[in-house]
């Protein structure tokens, strides 16, 4: 009869140590295991990505499989979590799963350019942000089909916020610093706390909107489809101001970090 090891009095870092080691099949079953709920968190959150298309289990499977290959290919030596390298790769295999749907034909992409051109045209006519309904009235549509391109070209734009961060981040942390320890090279803890002061000060510039959209999407968590009910708004005009707010951070994080 097979014995089946007891690995509960074992944290997760000393777990993924043993099996760095003896590379033992029933340790990464344990781990993958206990870091499923890992992947439950991402899924959740990004559902607004792939909601159009996939179930949330459907994504929480491939999750699995990216745990599995994820504690094979980790390296310990590179000072990296074993924790941030996964969230990294689960958001990852969701925006490439994403990308590979084709959401837009080319001639939505044409409207969505089409869409943003007026957009700027009635923002500097008006001299104040237009309205949804006199978008559509220029574009002559009804505010519903507007809704629904809004919506379809919210979601394959959608990007997390953590992505967003990574980008800036990635070229300027290899470009001035060597590959050591987080926790131990007060060099790259200094850019760390760059970073977020410059966020933290890219998101106090967005309007109150674009705020709260961001606060309630990335500190509690709440899905597009949550927060338009406690805004009392659209799942596309969410979309919308969220789409904006990352958009006006990338720009933000690319021009003052």
């Amino acid at each position: 009869m097979e014995i089946t090891q007891d690995f509960s009095h074992m944290t997760n870092e000393e777990l993924l140590d043993e099996y760095m080691h003896n590379r033992s099949r029933e340790i990464k079953e344990e781990l993958t295991l206990r870091y499923i709920p890992l992947v439950r968190q991402i899924a959740k959150q990004m559902w607004n990505v792939y909601s159009n298309f996939s179930q949330i289990d459907d994504i929480i499977n491939e999750g699995v499989f990216v745990i599995m290959t994820a504690l094979d290919r980790y390296e310990v030596d590179k000072n990296v979590k074993f924790e941030s390298y996964v969230v990294k790769r689960l958001r990852g295999m969701i925006i490439d799963i994403a990308r590979k749907q084709d959401w837009l034909t080319r001639g939505e992409r044409k409207i969505a350019k089409n869409m943003e051109n007026v957009r700027d045209r009635l923002y500097e006519c008006l001299e104040r942000p237009p309205t949804d309904e006199e978008v559509a009235g220029e574009l002559g549509i009804t505010l519903k089909h507007y809704y629904e391109q809004q919506q379809r070209i919210a979601l394959f734009n959608m990007i997390s916020l953590d992505l967003i961060m990574d980008e800036t981040a990635d070229k300027k942390w290899k470009d001035s610093v060597p590959v050591v320890g987080e926790e131990s090279d007060p060099e790259l803890q200094s850019l760390r706390n760059e970073k977020k002061d410059c966020l933290r000060r890219g998101i106090e510039a967005l309007g109150e909107n674009e705020r709260l959209v961001i606060s309630l999407y990335y500190e509690q968590e709440l899905s597009i489809k949550e927060i338009a009910g406690v805004l009392g708004v659209s799942k596309p005009r969410i979309s919308q101001i969220h789409i904006n707010a990352l958009k006006k951070l990338k720009t933000y994080m690319e021009e003052n970090w």
